[in-house]
């Protein structure tokens, strides 16, 4: 199975003119080129190309592991994560980064 997330960046497109991105199509490359952070840009789901949407996917995890991890773990929390759904986090800290950046 897997999780997936709508996130929208429309509160930056000034930023974006900034530094020569007018679409998703273009974020989308600029996220995986300079964040290693992969995600589906809104043209992929019917938005107009200047809408800067994206579909998350939560998907790089063994869930069979996590889930029994889970059961057996006493914490739940962000070392939990680290350990069990690296790649999902490390996108996360990728992504908070890059909002960051653009402060």
């Amino acid at each position: 199975g897997a999780f997936y997330m709508m996130i929208g960046f429309e509160n930056f497109k000034d930023k974006f003119l900034s530094l020569g991105i007018e679409n998703s199509n273009q974020l989308a490359a600029f996220l995986l080129e300079n964040y290693s952070v992969a995600l589906l840009p809104s043209t992929d789901f019917y938005f107009q190309n200047d809408e800067l949407f994206f579909r998350l996917a939560f998907v790089d995890f063994n869930g069979e592991k996590v889930l029994n991890a889970f059961k057996n773990s006493k914490q739940k929390d962000e070392a939990f994560i680290m350990k069990h759904c690296n790649s999902i986090y490390q996108g996360t800290v990728q992504l908070i980064k890059f909002i960051r950046d653009l402060e």
